[in-house]
């Protein structure tokens, strides 16, 4: 069997993180395994982007993160004031992070719709898991949600 495409590599650890919820390091071993690549090349990738949730052995996120942009317009808008008030408003299961720009600044509706792979994605618009309208919070079955300060 040849090795799968190395230009697919960002899109299999979304399917991973999309159905584990993070990526720990047995996921990257098998994942560079899988592809033949060093594992060195895998976790670059998986650590380079924000939005991945590398994990030591034993450790894995919180059901639910929340991640707000701080881009500078979303800084000016009051995303540090976010920030600091969606941990109490959310409670101690969820985790906030501030993140790099999501790019959904223009688009209102971008709020509370969890980052997603392309897989996630066709699922969602063909009406599969995934689908449905914007939800107002988190829930368990939205790990990671993406804010960007312009929907608040």
């Amino acid at each position: 069997m040849p090795p799968r495409r190395r230009d697919l590599l960002i899109e299999h650890l979304h399917k991973i993180q999309d159905r584990f919820g993070c990526l720990s390091a047995p996921h990257l071993v098998a994942l560079a395994a899988e592809m033949k690549m060093a594992m060195a090349e895998v976790y670059e990738v998986a650590t380079f982007y924000h939005h991945f949730d590398v994990v030591k052995d034993g450790d894995a996120p919180p059901a639910i993160t929340v991640r707000v942009c701080d881009s500078i317009a979303c800084d000016i808008a009051g995303s540090r004031e976010l920030l600091d008030r969606l941990p109490g408003l959310l409670g101690p299961n969820v985790r906030v992070l501030h993140a790099p720009c999501v790019g959904r600044c223009e688009n209102r509706s971008g709020g509370g719709r969890r980052s997603e792979s392309s897989a996630a994605r066709e699922r969602r618009e063909s009406g599969g898991a995934g689908s449905g309208e914007r939800r107002e919070a988190p829930t368990a079955g939205q790990p990671n949600i993406n804010i960007p300060i312009s929907t608040w």
